[in-house]
């Protein structure tokens, strides 16, 4: 399994400077949504030049539909995300990017266990991200 993720992260998926990694205690649809996370957008489709009928940003309709903005830079990302880091209370920086994130949890000095706490929040986060942008409602 591990070989075929990393064949698949040299040479199928865009590149980036963090490699696809597989969270054991995260829920597997979070974690293979995490290793489709950097699949294309309707920007990249559209530059690709597959006909869609719109590049804008299904959520806020306020910009072009790309993975960072979807993620992190959408109004309704950027309240969530402002959410988390409060309710975390950890020194998360705002996020930019995955690999942004990844580089701020690499350099802080919190246990394997905090880490994996964050970690689990903020892919769980993203998940439901893109799931209320594929039209998912949630519920109290």
């Amino acid at each position: 399994m591990a070989s075929a993720r990393k064949h698949i992260d040299r040479h199928c998926l865009p590149s980036s400077q963090v490699d696809t990694v597989w969270f054991k205690f995260i829920p597997r649809k979070v974690n293979i949504f995490l290793w489709r996370f950097r699949l294309p957008t309707r920007w990249n489709l559209s530059a690709k030049g597959i006909d869609i009928d719109s590049i804008v940003c299904p959520v806020c309709n306020n910009g072009v539909e790309t993975r960072e903005h979807l993620f992190f830079d959408c109004d309704i990302a950027r309240d969530v995300w402002h959410k988390i880091q409060v309710w975390l209370d950890c020194g998360m920086p705002v996020l930019s990017s995955w690999d942004s994130f990844v580089v701020w949890l690499e350099g802080t000095r919190l246990s394997v266990t905090s880490k994996n706490r964050i970690i689990a929040v903020t892919v769980t986060t993203l998940w439901a991200l893109w799931r209320f942008r594929n039209g998912v409602v949630f519920h109290d």
